[in-house]
């Protein structure tokens, strides 16, 4: 039986290493740039036939999705640098900070949000997540990174029939409160292992895996080494 997840006063002991969480795999980087080049060859050639150029156009929506969460990833490192509004700005080649704060919103999908409210709602939710350790601030990121990238893919609900309950159940974890996220992130990551991995797309797999080691990252100790035991036939009639 699982325990009620509660504060932690520190990182569990098998946490996985969280530098490379954030940087797409080398598989990813590959993909992207496949994706690029073809791009830009269907645009400059005259020989290119229908099929090409649509192909060359459903690819774009892959790099777009890449290209908006890269940015939101490098505005919300360049915050976390102290690095001013008025400087991204500049950097975005937007007109002023508060442009650059309603894209910012727009990449985060909160368009239309007041920046200083969202930025409290933020930093009030960040300090209830802290209060369970380490493990919960990761867990809620990467819930939300998914998320994001689902729900722009509008041919997600259709690759599996679990697939739309998963997007349903991320959206809910996103904003829950620590203990009800933990049970959110779990069920979702069960309905997430039901598709059949050939319809991820690959542009998913890193968010989708670090949502795994989160959720890893997250289960208290003593419940993961009773499924090792039981994984392992170790545990008998539980």
């Amino acid at each position: 039986m699982q325990e009620h997840l509660g504060p932690r006063s520190e990182p569990p002991p098998t946490s996985p290493p969280t530098a490379r969480a954030a940087t797409p795999s080398d598989h990813d980087r590959l993909g992207i740039l496949a994706d690029h080049t073809a791009v830009l060859a269907a645009v400059g050639s005259v020989e290119a036939d229908p099929p090409a150029l649509l192909a060359a156009l459903r690819r774009i929506a892959g790099l777009r999705r890449g290209l908006d969460e890269a940015e939101r990833r490098l505005i919300e490192a360049s915050r976390g640098r102290g690095v001013s509004w008025a400087r991204i700005a500049d950097a975005l080649g937007l007109a002023s900070r508060q442009a650059a704060e309603q894209r910012w919103l727009r990449l985060s999908g909160e368009p239309g949000r007041d920046p200083g409210a969202v930025r409290r709602r933020r930093k009030r939710q960040q300090f209830v997540d802290a209060s369970y350790g380490t493990a919960m601030p990761r867990l809620r990121a990467a819930v939300t990174a998914l998320h994001r990238l689902l729900d722009r893919d509008p041919t997600w609900d259709d690759r599996h029939p679990r697939a739309g309950l998963a997007r349903a159940t991320l959206a809910l974890a996103a904003t829950a409160d620590p203990r009800a996220l933990f049970a959110l992130a779990l069920q979702a990551g069960t309905d997430l292992d039901a598709i059949p991995r050939e319809r991820i797309p690959a542009w998913s797999t890193t968010a989708l895996d670090e949502l795994r080691r989160a959720i890893a990252a997250a289960t208290p100790r003593s419940t993961q080494t009773a499924t090792e035991e039981i994984e392992s036939g170790q545990l008998k009639n539980c």
